[in-house]
């Protein structure tokens, strides 16, 4: 213990001499140099006066400065490199598709033969189109069109009629197909009893019928994917009782014909068919691309067999060129419009000539006034009178075989629209 004491007393002195006396000591005396000196540190604490008043810079303390702890970093990585997804070749999708209509269209098909599954889901408006027959007038009449009607960014594929079709002035839907795991997937079609037509603000009017009794006029718009029709509005006529001779209106959002889950709606028929002529008026004339156009085909300069038809005024959503033959209380204003080009188009006057057995009546008739060639872009309208029995008045054209067809105006008696009906003639 008293060396102990005294090594310590010496050690003390040695530094209050200053620590360069340790270079003066040999190697191996270091070591305990340095551990003396440790415990002459430990001992020797200054008072809380001298903290006070004179406290220690970090560096001129021998003890090590707390140092806050650091957040760990995350191990670096480098990111890992995914190929980008392609955007689908929608056309690519839809060409197997577009070549089966073409061939619809073009008359391919041996309905005798072929099995019904074997033709696409929306062909069968198309075959009614073309009359279930074999015309290459369809390749011209009939075309599709890539919109997105859903607003999904995958566009829609849309068949329907290039000229008009069953409407005669208004693009006509055949089918609707969008895409699903990069495969076409079926919408809708609309066959002649159960028509479709775009409006112009995107939502989708249908026209149907279930008989004479039995209507529908209703409002669609495609689902957020563009698979599936959602019903907005569904007005349909229905029969009231067992009699056949009393009808009702109805209305609901399900999309049936159903008074059960409907609304009677106090609706008179007249106002009904208002109604759903007013909805014709809001359709689109879309611009399709024909099939013809598709395949590359040679249009022919004119249709071989085109329809022409009358409509009056008011119902008539395009432009046309005007003619007055008649300004009588009776007169009415009638649209010519045609599916395609006719030539030599003329307004002919009717005389009786002859009325055999059979009521079949023979007219002369005589040139009133020549228009030329009559196009599907563009109606004549004339201010005519209609009588009930026999007509005053007609048209004549070329067909695209270069044959003159002669037609006589009409009024029906029934629901008093206009009409035309092919005559002979002996002028």
């Amino acid at each position: 213990m008293k060396r102990n004491g005294i090594i310590i007393l010496l050690a003390a002195m040695l530094a209050m001499s200053g620590c360069s006396l340790r270079e003066a000591v040999p190697e191996n005396v270091k070591n305990k140099w340095d551990k003396i000196l440790a415990v002459l540190n430990e001992t020797d604490t200054p008072s809380e006066t001298e903290k006070t008043e004179s406290p220690a810079k970090p560096e001129d303390n021998n003890e090590a400065a707390e140092v806050p702890e650091l957040p760990v970093k995350p191990e670096i990585t480098e990111p890992e490199v995914t190929e980008p997804v392609p955007a689908v070749d929608y056309e690519a999708v839809y060409k197997p598709l577009l070549d089966e209509f073409v061939k619809i269209a073009s008359g391919e098909y041996d309905f005798d033969t072929v099995d019904e599954h074997e033709i696409p889901e929306g062909g069968t408006a198309l075959l009614e189109g073309n009359g279930w027959g074999s015309s290459d007038n369809m390749l011209w009449e009939s075309g599709y069109m890539f919109r997105d009607l859903s607003g999904d960014g995958v566009p829609e594929l849309v068949i329907g009629s290039a000229d008009g079709g069953y409407a005669g002035y208004r693009t006509v839907i055949y089918a609707i197909y969008t895409i699903a795991d990069n495969q076409p997937l079926f919408v809708l079609d609309g066959v002649y009893r159960n028509i479709y037509y775009l409006m112009k603000d995107g939502r989708i009017f249908n026209q149907g019928s279930a008989g004479a009794a039995y209507s529908i006029s209703a409002i669609y718009e495609l689902s957020e994917n563009g698979q599936e029709l959602i019903c907005h509005d569904y007005w349909f006529t229905y029969v009231i009782g067992d009699d056949y001779e009393d009808f009702g209106c109805w209305h609901n959002t399900v999309g049936e014909m159903n008074p059960e889950v409907s609304e009677e709606l106090d609706m008179t028929l007249d106002e009904f068919w208002t109604m759903d002529e007013q909805f014709l008026d809001q359709t689109a004339v879309l611009g399709l691309t024909s099939f013809g156009e598709y395949i590359g085909a040679e249009k022919p300069a004119y249709k071989a067999d085109p329809t022409v038809s009358a409509v009056y005024a008011d119902k008539y959503i395009g432009e046309y060129d005007e003619y007055t033959i008649d300004i009588s209380e009776y007169a009415a204003k009638v649209v010519f419009t045609t599916d395609g080009t006719v030539r030599d188009f003329k307004l002919i006057a009717l005389t009786v000539m002859s009325i055999n057995d059979e009521g079949e009546v023979s007219f002369a008739f005589d040139d009133l006034y020549e228009y030329g060639e009559l196009t599907p872009e563009r109606g004549l309208a004339v201010m005519m009178n209609l009588p009930e029995t026999i007509p005053f008045y007609g048209i004549s054209y070329t067909d695209g075989t270069g044959n003159t067809r002669i037609f006589s105006v009409n009024l029906s008696g029934y629901d008093g629209s206009v009409y035309l009906a092919e005559i002979g003639g002996v002028g």
